[in-house]
């Protein structure tokens, strides 16, 4: 560090030396000397940043200094002169010394230090001795002196090494490839099929260990659920799919009937530092473990799904990792995973995100996935005995069907059809208002009771509360609250779908829907709610099964709380007088027990409030229908007929042929009350008296001498005691049989002549020409030797 000298700083002379040889102390080391003596003494001053960078800046007077400084010739090294040993000195790292009369600065340096650097050189130099001549190849080692031998010399060769090549010239290491054993495809065949069989051994094994002591063996989930990792590209679908089976059946066979509390982990939990028996603690243990591995199955499950989706992280990685049809088959397994999971789990843990992740696929463009989400909602619906599932599920398609803009097939309203719901409680608002004033009273009641009375009364409510536990009514409470949420949720649906989706393809399921569900529709919204369905009928956008639906929905309310409003129904009986005549056998033979089911809700159900003529008007119209219709659907008409003729005695004049009234009967006339049906028959019945099925005979017969209950005429037990459905049902042709079956033709009798004279007589014209006849005969005798085929004319 720089000093301010405050005494004179001479040089002084060196010792002289005796001759021949030089002083070894250089005059740079003592004026260290004496610079560290003064500074230990205290007379140096150090300089301040200022006087730093002036002394810096005066680049003159250093040099002046150091020139003025006079050096003794005896320390100078031989062959140079005083002024090129001072410019040897660095001067960046000498120090300033500032005197009392004048500035003067010098570095101070060991020339020592310089002198080195430049005698490295000769000291790098190779050695050279008497009588050895210089070789550029050898390098002399210092001699050795013995007294024999004398004096030896030592040389080493020295070892060229090559001039280093620039890293751009040098070339790449040539990797020789390494020539695996080419592998023929029955060989890669065998070595998969041995991969499979070995996994498939191990996978077996930990599933049928587990199963067999799950608290025991519950370590081994974590193994077996590690497979679902598979890194072998060979056997990694096959082994995934094996390995989501295999934990499907193990979790529907370990879980409990009940949820688990997971533990959270928390500082303030005590429930890791709590003493426990030791049965309680290995319970705890299975139940976290099995907990915690349910868990990260339903991730990797949900992580296959999302291979098939448009836009996700995990879809990216796994498009780029698999192919289309590989994610494809992973998915729609891991659809039914899940699916299976929430019809056989739905108590357990994680139930309301395995509905958010199944919810989306309902409207899934894959036939095939969105068919088996939709069966496993609605077997959630039918089996659902509390109701909180079901309202969750319910939910969840509602968010579905607003975020898609009501753009969805009709099948995923079509499970709201499967809800099992029961107890509802409408007037929930008016309850609770009822139970804030019940607790206003108590208040006012314990103000004014006694310490003892309120003390009785408290022991009074425990005592209530646990008879209500053992009765079960607590479960009924909360089974009401949800199925209540749960019908309120798809109405919500269905109002929001009604006004502002007319024309979705949804609509034919909302009317479906709300048929189903009109009598628990709150009586505010019933006037509303008719206009609207009547709006829709009138609107003529609406095919003849949704005409249906809405009124069967409007007499589905009136039938039920809506007996007390004043609503006239009669445009809707004209509406669906109009509508019956556009059914017929073939795609529409199958709405006609829908339409016999509103018929028997407007007329049988309220014969009270329907005249003579509206009757009759729909008794005529039912019998054209019958002679246009398949045959169960027929049976169902004519049931109805009956029905109808047996409730209204006055109706028979319609077996009467020779009845005359005024007017003549209009079956074009759109009013059922001014057709003047009276004034006609029902010839209809004589058409089906020679139906070709025997049950549509018998109905007819019955039906035309005026539905007897007893008497040759009367109606065999198996068809008066199956209302319509059950007929439609039995005698349904979709499987393209004729039930009941008719009997196969016993076997031919021999025809005598005078029988052949007189069957010639009675279907005389059965034949147009003789020629005809005799040409059949001669058919049939020809192969009448044959035992399979039996004729009989």
């Amino acid at each position: 560090m720089p000093y301010l000298i405050t005494c004179e700083l001479r040089p002084k002379k060196a010792k002289s030396v005796k001759s021949g040889k030089k002083s070894k102390v250089s005059i740079v080391k003592k004026v260290n000397k004496r610079v560290t003596k003064l500074q230990k003494q205290g007379k140096l001053k150090k300089l301040n940043k200022k006087q730093k960078s002036s002394n810096v800046t005066k680049g003159q007077k250093v040099s002046e200094g150091i020139n003025d400084l006079k050096l003794p010739t005896n320390h100078i090294p031989n062959g140079q002169s005083p002024n090129e040993s001072d410019e040897d000195l660095d001067r960046e790292e000498q120090a300033d010394v500032r005197t009392e009369e004048g500035d003067w600065s010098f570095l101070l340096q060991s020339l020592e230090t310089r002198k080195k650097r430049k005698w490295n050189d000769i000291e790098d130099a190779p050695r050279q001795f008497a009588g050895m001549e210089p070789h550029a190849q050898v390098k002399h080692l210092l001699p050795i002196k013995s007294r024999k031998h004398g004096i030896i010399h030592q040389s080493v060769d020295i070892q060229q090494e090559p001039d280093p090549v620039p890293a751009e010239e040098q070339e790449k290491p040539i990797v020789k490839p390494v020539k695996l054993p080419v592998l023929s495809t029955v060989q890669l065949y065998a070595d998969r099929q041995r991969k499979l069989a070995a996994k498939k051994l191990s996978i077996g094994n930990l599933a049928s260990s587990i199963i067999e002591d799950p608290e025991e063996n519950v370590g081994k989930l974590k193994q077996l659920r590690m497979t679902l990792y598979e890194q072998d590209p060979n056997i990694m679908v096959t082994v995934k799919k094996w390995a989501m089976m295999s934990l499907l059946e193990v979790f529907k066979d370990i879980t409990p009937g009940y949820r688990i509390r997971l533990s959270t982990h928390d500082a303030d939990d005590g429930e890791d530092s709590e003493k426990l028996k030791k049965e309680t603690k290995v319970l705890r243990e299975f139940e976290q473990s099995l907990g915690k591995n349910y868990k990260l199955y339903l991730e990797e499950l949900e992580r296959m799904t999302k291979g098939i989706q448009k836009s996700s992280k995990d879809s990216k990685n796994l498009k780029e990792q698999l192919p289309k049809t590989t994610r494809h088959g992973l998915a729609v397994i891991a659809v039914k995973c899940l699916c299976s999971l929430l019809t056989a789990l739905p108590h357990f843990n994680y139930r309301l995100n395995i509905i958010t992740v199944l919810i989306p696929f309902m409207a899934h463009k894959s036939r095939e996935i969105s068919d088996e989400v939709c069966n496993a909602v609605k077997k959630l619906f039918k089996e659902d005995k509390l109701g909180e599932a079901s309202m969750e599920a319910t939910q969840a398609i509602g968010k579905l069907i607003k975020t898609r803009s009501y753009i969805l097939p009709a099948k995923v309203l079509d499970a709201f059809l499967s809800l099992n719901i029961k107890n509802v409680n409408l007037s929930a608002q008016a309850e609770a208002q009822t139970k804030k004033e019940k607790l206003m009273t108590k208040k006012e009641k314990m103000l004014k009771m006694s310490k003892r009375e309120r003390k009785r009364n408290k022991q009074m409510e425990t005592l209530n509360k646990e008879l209500l536990e053992a009765e079960a009514e607590e479960s009924k409470a909360k089974k009401t609250k949800f199925q209540t949420g749960t019908i309120k949720a798809v109405f919500l649906i269905y109002f929001r779908i009604l006004k502002k989706a007319r024309k979705s393809i949804l609509l034919s399921s909302v009317l479906e829907g709300l048929s189903k569900y009109a009598h628990l529709i709150n009586v505010e919204f019933f006037d509303d709610l008719i206009s609207v369905l009547h709006q829709l009928v009138e609107s003529g956008d609406l095919n003849h099964r949704q005409m249906l639906h809405c009124i069967q929905t409007v007499f589905n309310i009136l039938s039920g709380q809506g007996e007390s409003l004043n609503i006239d129904p009669l445009r809707f009986y004209t509406d669906i007088y109009n509508i019956l005549f556009k059914l017929r056998a073939g795609t529409t033979s199958n709405d006609a027990p829908l339409a016999l089911k509103c018929m028997e809700m407007m007329i049988i159900k309220r014969r009270k409030q329907v005249s003579f003529h509206r009757v009759v008007a729909f008794i005529k119209r039912l019998c054209i229908l019958s002679l246009q219709l398949e045959h169960n659907s027929t049976i169902a008409v004519l049931i109805i007929v009956r029905a109808l003729l047996q409730l209204f005695p006055k109706s028979d004049v319609l077996l009467d042929s020779d009845n005359q009234g005024s007017g003549i009967y209009l079956p074009d006339l759109p009013e059922p009350e001014y057709c003047n049906a009276h004034n006609s028959a029902l010839w209809e019945l004589h058409h089906l008296s020679r139906h070709h099925h025997p049950a549509v005979r018998k109905l007819s017969h019955h039906i035309c001498q005026g539905a007897p209950l007893q008497g040759p005429a009367q109606l065999p037990m198996e068809l008066s005691r199956k209302t319509y459905m059950e007929l439609f049902e039995e005698f349904n042709p979709d499987e393209m049989n004729f039930s009941p079956s008719i009997p196969l033709p016993g076997p031919r009798r021999p025809v005598s002549s005078k029988s052949k004279k007189v069957r010639s007589k009675r279907s005389g014209s059965g034949f147009h020409s003789e020629y005809m006849r005799n040409k059949v005969e001669l058919t049939l005798t020809s192969v009448e030797g044959d035992s399979n085929v039996n004729f009989a004319l």
